[in-house]
């Protein structure tokens, strides 16, 4: 039976925390994680390179060792473990099935803080570039909770902070430092105005500005202004039809008024036919009749006098 695929489950988001100073404990925590989540994304993008760098290297030698095999060899084969490291791809695929493939993690062995194969050195120029960064992020490290290890890359290492996963990039494998969960910011700080600006745009408030934050914010200010004019939409359309229900009242009873009028007329003129003539001006019984007036309406005929 086909088991069902489980969807993944999205990351909870963390509102941040704003304290207010940077000893606070957990602001120092949320800062050191994120010094060491930005190294290992540094060292990952330099030493992927520097990986490729070496590999190019050692293929370079290789073919030159190849064409000497075959020159001095004439009609034998070249051998397998020649052939295997011919070009980039074929190394690196043979490195891969030997060792580990590139961006492949394993449990961390170790702690690279108290190796003391660690040092501060650089070995190669994609090195200096990490370790130069590392100590920009680190800054003075008076308290020494960081250090910079060089036992086969640079990587960064933290006094109380552990990796528990390390990733191959070729050369050796390095320290994983995934992104802190719950940001934490200084209450006024740059980073915390930020990070609740963004929290009003509903983008991660990490307390940077970039491209996403401006994306979120320009939906939200359009999302704005748009319920602005729907809401002014509604509330015109609104006016409109109260206007409309009043008029329509007014008509109505105007039609009520005139009814009346009409039917106490009407009754006015069963009563005087029921006597005399509507059209008689004259009568000895002294009785009024109507007529109608320039406007069109019946209204009572003035009395008339009795001839002498």
């Amino acid at each position: 039976m086909k088991q069902p695929i489980k969807a993944k489950k999205k990351p909870v988001k963390k509102s941040p925390l704003y304290v207010n100073d940077e000893n606070d404990y957990r602001y120092k925590a949320y800062s050191d994680s994120s010094a060491l989540h930005d190294s290992y994304k540094y060292h990952r993008k330099y030493q992927n390179a520097a990986y490729d760098d070496s590999v190019k290297e050692y293929v370079t030698d290789m073919q030159e060792s190849i064409s000497r095999f075959k020159k001095y060899n004439p009609g034998e084969p070249v051998p397998d473990w020649m052939n295997n490291s011919k070009d980039m791809k074929s190394l690196k695929a043979t490195r891969a099935k030997n060792i580990a493939p590139v961006g492949s993690t394993r449990k961390t062995i170790g702690d690279g803080y108290t190796d003391k194969g660690n040092y501060d050195k650089a070995t190669s120029p994609s090195d200096v570039k990490v370790i130069n960064h590392n100590k920009a992020l680190i800054g003075a490290n008076k308290d020494k909770r960081f250090k910079i290890g060089n036992y086969a890359s640079p990587d960064l290492y933290h006094r109380t902070i552990k990796d528990k996963r390390e990733e191959w990039d070729g050369q050796g494998y390095n320290p994983v430092y995934d992104k802190p969960k719950q940001p934490v910011f200084i209450k006024g700080s740059e980073k915390a105005k930020i990070a609740r600006e963004q929290e009003k745009y509903g983008v991660e408030a990490d307390g940077v500005w970039g491209p996403a934050s401006q994306k979120a914010k320009d939906e939200y200010l359009a999302n704005e202004a748009s319920a602005k004019k729907k809401a002014e939409t509604e509330r015109l359309a609104k006016v409109q039809a109260d206007k409309k229900v009043a008029e329509e009242k007014i008509r109505l009873e105007k039609e009520a008024e005139k009814a009346k009028q009409s039917e106490v007329l009407a009754n006015g003129m069963r009563r005087v036919s029921s006597g005399s003539n509507a059209n008689n001006l004259s009568g000895d019984g002294g009785s009024s009749g109507w007529f109608k007036d320039s406007k069109g309406n019946y209204v009572p005929a003035p009395r008339a006098l009795k001839k002498k």
